[in-house]
């Protein structure tokens, strides 16, 4: 299975229920409820467009027919930015003169004065391939190969030395087959004349600077590609218009993978993830993962985990899965937190994490405090309860970490207060007992709240079979939260004290879905975005309500 453990399970589920969902992430701390994997619980269906102010006190930003979404206030709250497709965009906090700033496809964010753009190009064999395939001369190629020969792509490798990427592409014809008489399904002719099974390669060439194909040639035999098997991460700086684009670190990294393929969670991904930009933007949080040669076995006699040397386990008892029969063996890996350093353009070890399986936080899910100080993200942990999920805090000053939650469930999207003090986080019980990490679609989440120092913990919503997820007011005084029922395509947003006391609604009956609730600086303000269907083509369009005041 492909990377993201959770992600993927859910999608499946989603797929056999004939659930089809639509969502283009953006680098602004993207919400769970945008995610497929957080919406394993959820059912929405494309709703026809509608105007909300027909109904709810609210001002519409935005009623264009693309796709405007990430509403992002500017410090001093007169203006709101947002990404519209493909670019930056800006428009007064009533909606008034919009403005198109930049164009930019990968994730960004904002520098703290709203002046500038920081975003990182990852170079990878999956967006090198991509690259050659929005290639004309290649596009048309590949297409020849088919159309001639029903040639497919098999594999293709990636080297990199420089800036130049060498990519070679094997494409197979498919092999022959004998059943009634006739070769494989795009041929018709009798066996006797079936063709010979023929690999076809294609040597690119692309600079990685301007991304572009620079040559291609097709070549008789598959070769190894010139250069090593690595990842680059670029950083770059610009200005908001688009200008005075700036690289400002460089970070390479060999190619390696981990794989959990036969054990509990059955994935394979990256060796090093990278996550989250500092407040500052002068680092960036990376994760990395090893095998340590230990598993843990479900043992029934004594009710839980156990750790063994692997190769030494005893007899592995065996559960059913999606149909499927799951070995109740769980491949231990090392979480460490590392930081690339932008200024000295150097990745070093910080801290290690936890032991776990091979999963993955999603974008915005890894946090730093507003501070910068620390760093709050959800690692899987393995114990004798099993894989669960827990919120973990690193002090990337001191490079020390805590483990801030130890329930037998998954506990995830850690959000921090202003003063850096608290963090509120979602559980949600888990679906199945050998996989506590997965969460369980028909229970709901609730919000609690904690100190850094694992403290005070509480409970602050508590609705059976109801999904929360808050957002801190500026001050730390208060916490809206979007609310809805399972199986249910109405949202709601609702206000309470920090607490949890004095809940009240805002607004109901949001067809569609809300993914994130943006305060403004001064707190009388949100801004939020929701979908709408507009000549059969998915968009959204961004909503600002306005926060009672306190009487």
């Amino acid at each position: 299975m492909k990377p993201k453990t959770k992600k993927i399970l859910a999608i499946c589920l989603l797929l056999a229920m004939g659930v089809t969902l639509v969502f283009t992430p953006w680098g602004r701390l993207p919400c769970p409820f945008c995610e497929l994997y957080r919406l394993g619980n959820f059912i929405w269906a494309p709703q026809p467009s509608e105007d909300l102010t027909q109904r709810c006190n609210l001002t519409r930003l935005t009623t264009s027919s693309v796709d405007d979404r990430n509403p992002i206030w500017s410090p001093d709250g007169s203006k709101v930015f947002f990404k519209s497709d493909n670019r930056i965009c800006v428009c007064n906090a009533d909606g008034s003169q919009r403005e198109e700033l930049a164009e930019i496809k990968e994730s960004f964010v904002f520098s703290p004065d709203m002046k500038r753009v920081f975003y990182v190009k990852r170079i990878t064999p999956d967006n090198i391939m991509e690259i050659a395939r929005n290639d004309p001369e290649v596009k048309g190629e590949i297409k020849a190969l088919e159309d001639e020969y029903g040639a497919r792509i098999e594999e293709y490798k990636v080297g990199i030395a420089d800036n130049i990427a060498n990519l070679v592409v094997v494409l197979r014809v498919p092999v022959a087959t004998e059943a009634n008489d006739h070769s494989t399904w795009w041929e018709t002719t009798p066996k006797s004349s079936a063709r010979e099974e023929k690999t076809h390669v294609l040597d690119i060439y692309i600079d990685l600077r301007t991304e572009t194909v620079t040559e291609m040639e097709r070549i008789e035999t598959a070769k190894v590609p010139v250069g090593e098997e690595k990842e680059k991460y670029m950083a770059y700086v610009m200005d908001i218009d688009g200008k005075n684009q700036q690289k400002i670190a460089e970070l390479t990294l060999e190619e390696k993978y981990v794989d959990d393929g036969g054990y509990i969670g059955s994935t394979r991904g990256p060796m090093y993830d990278m996550h989250s930009w500092s407040p500052d933007r002068t680092k960036i949080f990376f994760t990395k993962l090893e095998e340590t040669g230990y598993t843990w076995v479900w043992r029934q006699e004594e009710g839980k985990w156990v750790r063994y040397k692997a190769g030494t386990e005893p007899s592995v008892p065996v559960e059913e899965f999606l149909g499927q029969e799951q070995r109740l063996i769980a491949k231990e890996h090392e979480r460490t937190a590392w930081i690339w350093d932008l200024k000295d353009n150097e990745l070093r070890s910080i801290v290690h994490l936890s032991y776990g399986i091979v999963a993955y936080p999603l974008e915005g899910e890894v946090v730093w405090s507003p501070d910068g100080k620390y760093v709050a993200l959800p690692c899987v942990e393995l114990s004798e309860a099993g894989a669960t999920e827990q919120i973990f805090v690193v002090n990337v000053e001191t490079g020390e970490s805590k483990k801030l939650t130890s329930f037998v469930e998954s506990s995830t999207w850690p959000k921090w207060s202003l003063d850096s003090k608290k963090i509120t986080y979602i559980r949600v019980p888990p679906k199945y007992w050998y996989m506590p990490f997965i969460f369980d679609s028909d229970e709901g989440s609730d919000i609690w709240v904690v100190d850094i120092d694992g403290s005070n913990e509480k409970q602050l919503t508590d609705i059976p079979m109801n999904w929360e997820d808050g957002f801190w007011s500026p001050d730390g005084s208060k916490i809206a939260y979007i609310s809805w029922k399972e199986h249910d395509s109405k949202f709601e947003i609702w206000i309470m004290n920090a607490d949890g006391s004095d809940k009240k609604l805002l607004v109901k009956d949001i067809v569609g879905w809300v993914a994130v609730l943006e305060w403004s600086p001064d707190g009388s303000k949100m801004a939020f975005d929701t979908p709408k269907i507009v000549e059969g083509k998915h968009d959204r369009d961004i909503y600002v309500i306005d926060v009672p005041s306190e009487k």
